[in-house]
């Protein structure tokens, strides 16, 4: 006869099934009281929490079959003879007077304590040696196959450990904990389908498992259903309000839908739960950089380093917030931070090429992306990165290589399709880059940057209500995209849809009403509408926000000269050109007000240098054939129209420029072809209308040319030089006092504007006489 067995964790096994079975029996599941209760347990006795919740399945499971029996004694007896489970013990185990049964047990127990410890030690072919010798002992030992399942998918020996899997739903086909294990396996063999049915079977024999629950959010995650998912990640919420991993999970994916408020509302309740998890420091660092809170995204990467100072990817995304900030420098600190900790992390390397470029320091930027390509040739990543870097150069050909590579590696990378689409735009190669585009949307349909690129082209080729409807599209995905809210205000102000336009911009400025660039754009309204003041204080918003905004720097000269301060206008764009000297446009805008200045030579050095800067530019060759024609070199001048109008046929004001060059030497009908072609491309172009109307009074034609003049002034009653050039046809015909009327109402827009002062000096000398 055998004693009692002396081995005191095989008593607290015993002890807490009892109190499994006990629960079930009286209440039918376990509540939170009771929850706590025994997890103080598992942890007081030292029980696995892997064989704690199969004890607990397997009870609740065989419960309803014991309801036969009179005493909860006789319920537990049969569970104990139906199903022996085994634990990992920490102490070696005593031998005793035990029967042939318990000694194959303890023997059993001792290999299964054995496996575990090679396990936690990484030592996965030891630890199969031990689970295995248990199975032997006990074929239907569930805690053995279980942890062997968990030894080879430690392993990656996905296939065997399914095969284990399947072998306790064999014995136990009511077990949620093996559906969930396999399905777990599954999801990382990319059999999506086959673990979701996994997950939804752990799920039906226990509804409020939130293990299966999260796993299931998270396999429906890889597969980008994201709403799915997060169906999944509320019902865990439902049940535990206080789960982080569903916590944190929602907020990520919230984040990746684009819907960042929400995504750090989330963040920052699992954040009361655990103010040191460096993950959702993390996370809410880059949901706030994609809000363009950049500062605060800062503040929250330090608090995650602080948390963990060896993390590569806070350094990384770190220093992505500091190179959109310009600020180049620390951005590569941390890129080299990261590639400190971890030479071979190849994101490092390539952001910090990226940033090398920004800093128009290409050599060292392309030697960055070879060292990343060193480590892993395919890496998609670095191969967009380097195409990028080529296509600042303006080695396109080269670039279109590298996006190629990264396709012939993933053709359903819809990110490079967008890139490669992009650098065909500025190659005008525009029905190739709409094919790249299409191919993005069709991959990613959800993508607003696909879209957007796709309204970029028509924009390109002055198609802007067809581009406004893409622009529409990607707004109806990313409805806080500010990038898309200002270029759709620029579209609409091209259309002279000015009141649209400015609509557009205070809605982006809602969003984000520190970005200067929008103060920029909404300036820019302004000025198209002759409202000095209001562009100005746009401007000076800008600068206020960012003084070295490049861009507000030029458009503030941009008004200056418009009122003919030219001193004051060229002080600006010197600083636009000092802040990036590669600023062609800035370049221009300061040779036209040189040449204006009659500084003829150093004003045309500077729209040498823009041309140069920017060939493919077709302002910066209109700006110098306008210089040609201001010191009468008409011939000359010509040549620049031609070229831009190659370059960018579809602009209406060159043909008008063209044209008016045209009528200046006498060619009256290759003048007026190109004027009616201007009017044919805008028909709001107001200064098309007044060319067509000077060079009708030049043919003699004065009815004809009071109805274009009259229609010049409806599209824009400011424009001075159509109520000049109205009032000089009056003249003609002897009408002085409405001649003077015109004159006056130029003068009145313009002070400064020495031809009406000249003309009208001439009627009033006229009249004395």
């Amino acid at each position: 006869m055998s004693k009692i067995n002396d081995n005191p964790k095989f008593e607290y096994l015993k002890l807490y099934r009892s109190m499994v079975e006990l629960i079930f029996e009286h209440e039918g599941h376990i509540d939170e009281k009771q929850r706590e209760v025994l997890n103080k347990k598992i942890e007081e006795w030292n029980i696995s929490p892997v064989t704690a919740k199969i004890i607990e399945d397997d009870v609740k499971l065989l419960t309803p079959e014991c309801k036969k029996f009179s005493s909860i004694l006789d319920e537990a007896r049969l569970m104990v003879d139906k199903i022996r489970y085994k634990f990992i013990s920490e102490e070696k185990q005593e031998e005793n007077y035990y029967t042939d049964e318990e000694e194959d047990y303890e023997k059993d127990s001792l290999w299964i304590d054995r496996g575990s410890k090679f396990l936690k030690k990484e030592k996965y072919e030891e630890a199969l040696e031990c689970f295995n010798r248990a199975i032997e002992f006990d074929p239907q030992d569930s805690i053995a196959w279980f942890n062997k399942a968990l030894t080879l998918g430690k392993q990656g020996k996905y296939k065997e450990a399914i095969r284990c899997y399947n072998k306790i739903l064999e014995y136990n086909p009511l077990n949620p904990s093996a559906w969930n294990e396999k399905g777990i396996i599954l999801d990382n063999l990319g059999k999506y389908e086959e673990a979701l049915i996994c997950f939804n079977k752990a799920i039906e024999l226990e509804p409020e498992y939130t293990e299966a629950w999260n796993m299931k959010g998270l396999s429906l995650y890889n597969q980008k259903r994201y709403e799915e998912a997060l169906r999944c990640y509320e019902k865990v919420l439902d049940f535990d309000p206080l789960d982080i991993h569903a916590l944190s999970h929602r907020g990520f994916i919230l984040q990746i839908q684009g819907r960042y408020e929400e995504a750090l509302m989330v963040y920052n309740k699992a954040l009361k739960l655990e103010g040191e998890n460096s993950f959702l420091w993390h996370t809410m660092g880059n949901a706030l950089g994609f809000l363009w809170k950049y500062e605060e995204a800062i503040e929250f990467f330090d608090i995650a380093l602080a948390l963990e100072p060896d993390n590569i990817y806070i350094w990384v995304d770190r220093g992505k917030i500091l190179t959109k900030q310009k600020k180049y420098e620390e951005a590569i600190t941390c890129f080299n931070k990261a590639i400190e900790i971890n030479p071979n992390y190849i994101y490092a390397w390539s952001m910090k090429g990226y940033a090398l470029a920004r800093q128009r320091k290409y050599r060292e930027a392309l030697e960055c992306c070879d060292r990343a390509l060193k480590i892993n040739s395919h890496h998609i990543y670095t191969l967009g990165t380097k195409a990028s870097i080529l296509e600042e150069k303006g080695d396109y050909e080269e670039a279109i290589i590298y996006y190629n590579k990264a396709l012939a590696i993933d053709p359903e990378f819809s990110p490079i399709w967008i890139s490669k689409g992009g650098n065909l735009k500025k190659q005008r190669k525009y029905e190739e880059a709409l094919a790249c585009f299409n191919r993005a949307i069709e991959i990613t349909p959800e993508n607003g940057l696909a879209w957007s690129n796709k309204g970029s082209v028509l924009a390109r080729q002055r198609k802007y209500e067809e581009a406004i409807k893409y622009y529409d599209k990607a707004l109806e995905l990313e409805p806080e995209n500010i990038y898309v809210w200002g270029i759709k205000a620029i579209l609409l102000e091209e259309q002279h849809k000015y009141e649209e336009a400015t609509l557009c911009y205070d809605k982006a400025l809602e969003i984000e009403p520190k970005r200067s660039t929008l103060w920029n754009g909404k300036g820019s309204v302004f000025a198209s509408q002759k409202n000095y003041k209001e562009a100005l204080v746009c401007y000076n918003r800008a600068l206020e926000l960012d003084h070295e905004d490049v861009y507000a720097w030029n458009g503030k000269g941009n008004i200056l000269y418009n009122q003919n301060q030219y001193e004051e206008a060229l002080i600006c764009y010197t600083k636009a050109i000092e802040g990036k000297p590669d600023f062609a446009e800035a370049f221009v805008n300061k040779g036209l007000t040189l040449v204006e200045q009659k500084k003829y030579g150093e004003g045309m050095e500077y729209c040498d240098r823009a041309i140069e800067l920017e060939p493919e530019n077709s302002s910066c060759w209109n700006t110098k054939a306008y210089a040609l024609d201001k010191q009468d070199r008409y011939e000359e001048a010509l040549k620049y129209y031609d070229k831009a109008i190659e370059l960018d046929p579809g602009w209406s004001m060159l043909w008008n420029n063209r044209g008016y060059n045209l009528y200046k030497q006498g060619k009256y009908d290759y003048a007026m072809k190109d004027i009616n072609k201007s009017i044919e491309l805008d028909e709001k172009n107001s200064y098309a209308w007044d060319s067509k109307g000077e060079l009708l009074v030049t043919l003699g034609n004065y009815e004809e040319a009071f109805i274009c003049y009259d229609k010049a002034l409806e599209i824009d009653p400011e424009l001075h030089t159509a109520w000049y050039n109205r009032g000089n046809a009056l003249a003609d015909m002897g009408k002085y006092d409405e001649a003077i009327f015109c004159y006056d109402k130029s003068l009145e827009i313009l002070p400064s504007y020495s031809d009406a002062l000249k003309s009208k000096g001439k009627i009033t000398k006229s009249e004395k006489k």
